[in-house]
Protein backbone atom coordinates (compact mmCIF):
# COMPACT_ATOMS: atom_id res chain seq x y z
CA UNK A 1 0.00 0.00 0.00
CA UNK A 2 1.21 3.24 -1.07
CA UNK A 3 1.82 5.95 1.90
CA UNK A 4 -1.08 8.07 0.15
CA UNK A 5 -3.20 5.40 -0.19
CA UNK A 6 -2.44 4.57 3.77
CA UNK A 7 -3.21 8.32 4.44
CA UNK A 8 -6.48 8.23 3.31
CA UNK A 9 -7.37 5.22 4.66
CA UNK A 10 -6.45 5.82 8.03
CA UNK A 11 -7.63 9.84 7.89
CA UNK A 12 -10.85 8.30 6.44
CA UNK A 13 -11.34 5.48 9.13
CA UNK A 14 -10.77 9.01 11.78
CA UNK A 15 -13.43 10.61 10.43
CA UNK A 16 -15.91 7.33 10.80
CA UNK A 17 -14.85 7.02 14.54
CA UNK A 18 -15.10 10.33 15.16
CA UNK A 19 -19.00 10.95 13.41
CA UNK A 20 -19.80 8.21 15.67
CA UNK A 21 -18.43 9.57 18.47
CA UNK A 22 -20.38 12.65 17.79
CA UNK A 23 -23.68 10.61 16.76
CA UNK A 24 -23.44 8.82 20.02
CA UNK A 25 -22.97 11.55 22.71
CA UNK A 26 -25.90 13.42 20.76
CA UNK A 27 -28.56 10.01 21.19
CA UNK A 28 -26.89 9.97 24.60
CA UNK A 29 -27.59 13.42 25.82
CA UNK A 30 -31.19 13.70 24.39
CA UNK A 31 -31.74 10.12 24.60
CA UNK A 32 -34.37 10.08 21.60
CA UNK A 33 -34.67 8.15 18.39
CA UNK A 34 -37.21 8.55 15.69
CA UNK A 35 -39.59 6.08 16.29
CA UNK A 36 -39.76 4.39 12.68
CA UNK A 37 -35.91 3.46 13.02
CA UNK A 38 -36.98 0.25 11.50
CA UNK A 39 -37.73 1.53 8.49
CA UNK A 40 -34.84 3.86 8.07
CA UNK A 41 -33.60 2.23 5.20
CA UNK A 42 -36.67 2.53 2.83
CA UNK A 43 -36.65 6.01 3.05
CA UNK A 44 -35.09 7.32 -0.46
CA UNK A 45 -33.29 10.10 1.63
CA UNK A 46 -31.21 7.35 3.49
CA UNK A 47 -30.20 5.64 0.42
CA UNK A 48 -29.44 9.32 -1.02
CA UNK A 49 -27.28 10.00 1.96
CA UNK A 50 -25.11 6.64 1.48
CA UNK A 51 -24.78 7.56 -2.02
CA UNK A 52 -23.57 10.85 -0.93
CA UNK A 53 -20.98 9.19 1.13
CA UNK A 54 -20.11 7.29 -0.90
CA UNK A 55 -18.70 9.14 -3.99
CA UNK A 56 -15.62 10.27 -2.91
CA UNK A 57 -15.04 6.21 -2.46
CA UNK A 58 -15.51 5.95 -6.11
CA UNK A 59 -13.93 8.76 -7.19
CA UNK A 60 -10.46 7.77 -5.77
CA UNK A 61 -10.81 4.01 -6.97
CA UNK A 62 -11.53 5.44 -10.21
CA UNK A 63 -8.46 4.54 -12.65
CA UNK A 64 -6.22 7.53 -13.70
CA UNK A 65 -7.44 7.52 -17.53
CA UNK A 66 -11.18 7.73 -16.64
CA UNK A 67 -10.41 10.55 -14.38
CA UNK A 68 -8.60 12.34 -17.20
CA UNK A 69 -11.84 11.95 -18.98
CA UNK A 70 -14.20 13.40 -16.89
CA UNK A 71 -13.56 16.97 -15.58
CA UNK A 72 -12.76 17.19 -11.51
CA UNK A 73 -15.59 20.07 -11.53
CA UNK A 74 -18.23 17.67 -12.36
CA UNK A 75 -17.58 15.70 -8.91
CA UNK A 76 -18.62 18.55 -7.10
CA UNK A 77 -21.64 19.38 -9.41
CA UNK A 78 -22.40 15.96 -8.54
CA UNK A 79 -22.21 15.92 -5.32
CA UNK A 80 -23.98 18.75 -5.07
CA UNK A 81 -26.80 17.46 -7.06
CA UNK A 82 -27.07 14.29 -4.73
CA UNK A 83 -27.39 16.23 -1.50
CA UNK A 84 -30.06 18.79 -2.91
CA UNK A 85 -31.38 15.53 -3.81
CA UNK A 86 -31.37 13.96 -0.51
CA UNK A 87 -32.56 17.30 1.25
CA UNK A 88 -35.71 16.96 -1.52
CA UNK A 89 -36.14 13.41 -0.71
CA UNK A 90 -35.97 13.99 3.10
CA UNK A 91 -38.97 16.83 2.65
CA UNK A 92 -41.43 14.71 0.59
CA UNK A 93 -43.82 12.00 2.13
CA UNK A 94 -43.16 8.64 1.35
CA UNK A 95 -46.84 6.72 1.50
CA UNK A 96 -45.67 3.14 0.43
CA UNK A 97 -43.45 3.35 3.55
CA UNK A 98 -45.77 1.05 6.36
CA UNK A 99 -45.25 2.78 9.93
CA UNK A 100 -44.95 1.01 13.13
CA UNK A 101 -48.19 -0.32 14.66
CA UNK A 102 -49.28 2.10 16.74
CA UNK A 103 -50.10 0.76 20.43
CA UNK A 104 -52.96 2.10 22.44
CA UNK A 105 -52.28 5.10 25.21
CA UNK A 106 -52.99 4.40 28.51
CA UNK A 107 -55.95 6.92 28.06
CA UNK A 108 -56.85 4.86 25.13
CA UNK A 109 -57.21 1.96 27.27
CA UNK A 110 -58.23 3.85 31.05
CA UNK A 111 -61.48 5.57 28.94
CA UNK A 112 -62.32 3.41 26.09
CA UNK A 113 -64.51 5.75 23.62
CA UNK A 114 -68.65 4.75 24.20
CA UNK A 115 -70.42 3.48 21.27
Amino acid sequence: MTPEKAMLFYGSCLGIVICFLIAFSFWYKHGKIVTDIRTLFKFHSTKVIIALGALPSIWFELPPDWKAVIPSAWMRTLVVVVAIVGVLARAKVQENISSPKQTPSDSDVKNPPEL
